[in-house]
């Protein structure tokens, strides 16, 4: 593979180099985590590892709150004060989960600033900062979604005004909002389609992080200098 040269995995033991001949995770892991880096890197390139600790702490969360949420109009916000309530460390999940989610934008905020500052989306990491911005949007869809989920006053007019800017499109706005919503207005088959979407798209997001990765290691990390 062309990029950076580094020194690659070779094999030492004889296990080693049955299973490398066979199935070379060893040497992806090792061309993935072993890679030349600037010795001046100063602490705005932490960003990137509190971002990856904050996306597993909000699929850990978020996969145990899943399992006690309700995602019917009846009894959403009723399942979010079973969570809070009844469950063990109910209340301490739904808190870490809203409460990582700010700082998770928070890190991914610091982490652009730097990349634009640092010059991070010019040749050769043009790749690497595109997949970037999908990542955000992607994170800006995901958390608009799980906003919605508790099915309260300011859950439900926010899903309202937001679908909204979509049916201000014009000529096919109108569609695009109902396709949005699953009817002509925000409904059950809006909260559905949310939870099901929210759910979905943090695996999304793992997959296109690991696209990141593999690009901004084939191109090496930016020098700040």
């Amino acid at each position: 593979m062309s990029g950076i040269p580094h020194d690659h995995y070779e094999p030492k033991s004889a296990f080693e180099q049955w299973l490398h001949r066979r199935l070379p995770i060893v040497g992806l892991m090792y061309d993935t985590l072993m890679i030349p880096t600037p010795k001046n890197l100063n602490w705005w390139w932490i960003w990137g590892i509190v971002l990856a600790f904050c996306l597993v702490l909000q699929i850990a969360t978020g996969i145990v709150l899943a399992m006690h949420f309700t995602p019917q109009v009846d009894m959403a916000f009723a399942s979010v004060e079973h969570i809070m309530r009844d469950v063990n460390g109910g209340y301490m999940l739904r808190y870490i989960h809203a409460n990582g989610a700010s700082l998770f934008f928070l890190a991914v905020y610091i982490h652009i600033f730097r990349g634009l500052f640092y010059g991070s989306y010019k040749t050769p990491r043009e790749i690497t900062w595109i997949i970037g911005i999908v990542i955000f949007v992607a994170m800006m869809g995901t958390a608009f979604m799980g906003y919605v989920l508790p099915w309260g006053q300011m859950s439900f007019w926010g899903a309202t005004v937001i679908t909204g800017l979509f049916g201000a499109i014009p000529g096919i706005g109108p569609a695009i909002q109902t396709w949005l919503l699953g009817g002509p207005a925000v409904d059950n088959a809006t909260l559905n389609r949310f939870f099901s979407l929210h759910y979905l798209l943090p695996f999304v997001i793992v997959a296109l992080v690991a696209i990141h990765i593999w690009a901004f290691h084939t191109t090496g990390n930016n020098n700040p200098t």
